[in-house]
């Protein structure tokens, strides 16, 4: 039996969701197929025009004032649904949601949730939808769904070896650890980081803090 095509089948489960006024995110691989689904979602709303102006596009290239007011609009409620890559995944706020549909598996289990746990936030039942592709890897789980749950999620090893790398990481470690103390980054990014925090301060991207003021007793 021939299927339709999965990015026609996620715009038709989009649809379906809306009609039933369920706040929905699409998540698309290919950036170019965004535009698409969203046209393919308005043809299975014709009957629906109240609905087709509450579903839009959301994807990376857009102007930041253009995303601004469609993850306003989406976090009001005005938006019920949209169609994004994976630049919806992290970092935004977009209030409660009720269902994700994924066409295409992301390329790691850790994206995987990120994007499902869009949905159901604060202890709300939610639904997750995956529109496999035809790729083997993706039947192969759709047939052994143990297969997929089972997976670990992957550990993210920054590549201590690129001065670049590791420059940014240290400046975040500063932000979210101040004050940050040389032990420290020694334990966590090895030897090469003595080098690289050096340069930090050099630039005046960082400054050594005074040692803390001991209190008379």
């Amino acid at each position: 039996r021939t299927r339709a095509s999965p990015y026609d089948e996620a715009a038709w489960l989009l649809a379906q969701a809306l009609r039933r006024g369920l706040r929905t995110v699409c998540f698309l691989q290919v950036r170019s197929m965004v535009e698409v689904v969203l046209q393919a979602a308005h043809g299975h709303l014709e009957d629906r025009a109240d609905l087709q102006g509450r579903v839009a596009a959301y994807r990376g290239g857009y102007a930041a004032a253009e995303r601004r007011r469609l993850e306003q609009r989406l976090f009001s409620g005005d938006l019920l649904g949209v169609v994004a890559t994976n630049a919806l995944e992290l970092g935004i706020d977009i209030g409660d949601l009720d269902v994700t549909v994924h066409v295409g598996l992301p390329p790691t289990v850790a994206s995987v949730w990120q994007q499902a746990g869009r949905a159901g936030r604060r202890g709300r039942p939610s639904l997750a939808l995956l529109v496999a592709m035809d790729a083997p890897l993706e039947q192969h789980f759709c047939r052994h769904p143990g297969d997929f749950f089972g997976r670990t999620i992957e550990a993210r090893l920054p590549d201590v070896a690129n001065a670049v790398i590791l420059r940014g990481h240290l400046l975040c470690a500063a932000v979210e650890l101040a004050p940050l103390g040389e032990a420290e980054v020694a334990a966590w990014f090895g030897d090469a980081a003595g080098a690289a925090l050096e340069a930090c301060r050099r630039e005046g991207r960082l400054i050594a803090a005074p040692p803390p003021r001991r209190q008379p007793r």
